[in-house]
C-alpha cells in the first residue's frame, strides 16, 4: 500500500505493517480517523494546520508545518527510506514506532 501527502510518496509498504505500525506521522493521524472495529467515532481527530498549496511546496518536508515530531533535519527533503519490517519505508527524518488497532 502506497500513502500520499502533496503529491509525493510518504510510506509504503504491506498492507497491514502500514495499517498498524505506521511510521510516518501524516500516516498515523489519517489512521486515527478510521473507525475503531468498525464504529465510526463522534468526532473525527483533524491534523493541525492546512494543506500546502500544491504549486508552491515549502522547502524541505511538505509536512512539517503540521507535523508534531518535526524537527531541524525537516529543513530537509526525506527520502523514502527502510523504516521497519516487509520492506516497510517511510520518508520521514523522525520516524514513529506507532501500534495501532484499526
Amino acid at each position: 500500500v502506497y500513502v500520499m501527502y502533496a503529491g509525493s510518496v510518504i510510506e509504503s509498504g504491506v498492507t497491514a505493517d502500514v495499517i498498524h505500525h505506521p511510521r510516518h506521522p501524516y500516516t498515523i493521524g489519517l489512521l486515527q480517523c478510521a473507525p475503531e472495529h468498525g464504529v465510526p467515532r463522534q468526532l473525527l481527530p483533524a491534523i493541525p494546520g492546512t494543506v500546502p498549496n500544491l504549486t508552491h511546496l515549502p522547502e524541505g518536508c511538505a509536512f512539517r508545518d503540521r507535523c508534531y515530531a518535526a524537527g531541524a533535519q525537516c529543513e530537509n527533503v526525506p527520502a523514502l527510506t527502510a523504516c521497519g519490517d516487509n520492506n516497510q519505508r517511510c520518508a520521514c527524518w523522525y520516524p514513529q514506532q506507532e501500534v495501532i488497532s484499526v
